[in-house]
């Protein structure tokens, strides 16, 4: 990317939601959802906010396959929230999984893909096959809250019995709601991982109406 679109990107940075990481208003420390609880992560956080060049760019390294994207991606995530990754201090990063037709659909998995490249800068390992999805659901763009949540029920599912990991960091693209980290966490918690993180390129932005704008997450 040159210069001049990154100058321009709208990085996260200024006040955010202390769970999810969404930006906020300066005189709140939660988003409304997470004032609400419910969520199965510890925190989250992400590199940028969800429009103008960062939006084109991330779709096109999503469905266009852009992979090439991802050292940018990577290295601007750890750059922002590396100071952030030491502190949690994760035994493993996991990648959002994707259900295997959808993999032959695309040809690979973006999360994954940044995981490996965010693997490679901080030096700590990715466990890839801890995981699975093992329904293909429909996309999540487009549906409510409530729907996003009953279509990822049972989606994902622990690949292996023996977990000894204790902190977890999480990697996908784009947070919304937080349905799709949810399940994945909940997974992770359920088998004994007491501290689950989560690590996106991009959220969304809270309009003034108290709804985010209709993106994948």
């Amino acid at each position: 990317m040159c210069k001049k679109c990154v100058d321009g990107l709208s990085y996260n940075e200024d006040m955010v939601c202390e769970k999810c990481g969404k930006p906020i208003s300066e005189n709140a420390k939660l988003c409304r959802d997470c004032e609400k609880g419910g969520h199965k992560f510890t925190k989250a956080r992400s590199v940028w906010v969800l429009e103008g060049e960062i939006r084109e760019a991330l779709y096109r390294f999503k469905f266009n396959n852009r992979r090439d994207y991802a050292k940018f991606f990577s290295y601007e995530a750890v750059k922002r929230t590396g100071e952030w990754i030491r502190e949690i201090n994760p035994d493993a990063i996991v990648a959002v999984p994707m259900h295997k037709k959808a993999v032959r659909v695309r040809g690979y998995n973006q999360s994954l893909v940044l995981a490996r490249e965010i693997s490679k800068l901080t030096g700590i390992k990715t466990d890839e096959k801890l995981i699975i999805k093992v329904k293909n659901t429909l996309p999540q763009k487009g549906l409510s809250a409530r729907d996003r949540k009953n279509n990822l029920k049972n989606a994902f599912k622990l690949n292996r019995n023996d977990v000894q990991l204790k902190s977890i960091l999480i990697v996908d693209d784009i947070y919304t709601t937080g349905s799709t980290a949810d399940a994945v966490a909940e997974i992770l918690n359920n088998a004994g991982v007491g501290n689950v993180y989560v690590l996106c390129m991009c959220t969304g932005r809270i309009h003034k109406a108290g709804y985010m704008q209709n993106i994948d997450d």
